[in-house]
């Protein structure tokens, strides 16, 4: 007996404990049923300020009009779909509080006793049912998430190698694409989704593509292509090279010349010319910027994004406040002229096209001159870019492990 009162007395402290525990959750059941929805309100407060501040970045040139209307629609359906999961939750925990405080005669209870039948039930139901409600909120936000990154991004291929160095589309083949690695060069011609080993001995440290040739760097030398990476020769008259970008309107090349110096040539190669500019530290790319007088841009993996400036040095060009890049570890770099932004500073200034940068946190891209970067929505440790003036707003990624990412509309999606 002695044991038996023990066990009862244990079992009524338990109880007393649980309902002291509860309790606030009953007496305010208002402030119950509105914390299950603070992430939801959280969610759609934040997607409406994105939507604020794309609408101004769209008002000042920062961002297309067809950008901003592609992304500014998928937020909207999202907080839209938050919206209607909260008010099903909100609707199936009504029904079940009902059912579970209706009579077994299916008669509700009186009103002078409501209350206390309601408080007892919650204290044993609240638990039950805040452990549903929350495994049914992971598992929608695991599924819409999983659906939603699905959605914004689609590996093409696989170039078959890792840490590829850099990626060359044709200028007249969209299609066509030459990737520079530690072993040689890997060719396709089906827009990145198969891939095969050119004849070119590496390691290849780069690859670049103008006036319908593809050009491959490596230890041996310059090698070239004139038939779509099919067949390649050495070019024992130019000198070697280190890193090549082409720009893909006046087909002006840059590249780093023997000595480590910065150099440019303006005739496919024949004839070279100091830029006046000294190499950057840790340079990991070039790109030619050409839609009105020609300048160069450097990709680094310790200073971000520079820029050539007069005087023959470089600039920041990674962006201000919060429109700066998030890291200075940028792996390449490259400009597309006539993906349809254009964009005028207050003095006056023009910028045409989109210039993007790789990064292991992905793509970002900028349309007024560098002064901001958004975050394109693919997520990958991304090693190389690729455009085309065949497809001004194709743009090819290849990350760390090889995978090949295409978006057909300037970046706003990878499919």
């Amino acid at each position: 007996m002695p044991a038996a009162l023990l066990s009862l007395a244990v079992a009524a402290i338990v109880v007393a404990g649980l309902a002291w525990i509860l309790a606030p959750l009953v007496r305010r059941p208002s402030g119950f049923a509105s914390s299950q929805t603070d992430d939801d309100q959280t969610a759609i407060e934040r997607s409406l300020r994105m939507l604020d501040e794309m609408e101004a970045e769209r008002d000042r040139g920062a961002m297309s009009a067809s950008d901003f209307a592609q992304v500014s629609g998928e937020l909207r359906r999202e907080a839209a779909a938050r919206l209607h999961a909260r008010d099903q939750r909100t609707a199936r925990l009504d029904a079940a509080l009902d059912a579970l405080l209706t009579r077994a005669d299916g008669e509700p209870p009186p009103p002078s006793t409501a209350a206390r039948p309601r408080a007892h039930a919650l204290v044993w139901v609240a638990p039950a049912i805040t452990a549903a409600a929350l495994l049914a909120v992971l598992v929608v936000v695991i599924t819409v998430g999983a659906r939603a990154s699905a959605a914004e991004q689609t590996v093409v291929g696989n170039v078959g190698v890792g840490a590829v160095t850099g990626l060359a589309v044709a200028a007249d083949d969209a299609d066509t694409l030459a990737a520079a690695h530690a072993a040689g060069v890997q060719v396709s011609r089906d827009g990145g989704r198969s891939w095969a080993a050119a004849d070119v001995p590496g390691p290849a440290a780069a690859a670049a593509a103008a006036r319908g040739r593809l050009y491959a760097l490596t230890d041996a030398g310059v090698w070239t292509s004139a038939d779509r990476g099919l067949t390649w020769t050495r070019d024992a008259d130019r000198p070697p090279l280190r890193l090549l970008a082409a720009g893909p309107r006046g087909g002006r090349l840059a590249a780093v010349g023997p000595a480590g110096e910065i150099v440019v040539s303006d005739d496919a190669g024949t004839t070279w010319r100091g830029a006046g500019l000294e190499t950057p530290p840790a340079l990991s790319g070039l790109a030619v910027v050409d839609f009105a007088a020609p300048f160069l841009l450097a990709a680094t993996g310790t200073e971000g994004v520079l820029a050539e400036s007069s005087g023959g040095r470089w600039r920041s060009a990674n962006g201000f406040v919060n429109g700066a890049l998030p890291t200075v570890v940028v792996r390449a770099v490259a400009y597309a002229p006539d993906t349809g932004d254009a964009f005028t500073s207050a003095t006056g200034e023009r910028f045409e096209g989109a210039v993007f940068a790789a990064t292991d946190a992905g793509v970002f891209k900028s349309v007024d001159g560098m002064q901001s970067w958004q975050l394109l929505p693919l997520r990958a440790d991304v090693r190389a870019l690729g455009v085309s003036p065949a497809a001004p707003r194709t743009l090819y990624a290849v990350g760390l492990d090889g995978s090949v990412f295409r978006s057909l509309d300037a970046g706003a999606a990878w499919r």
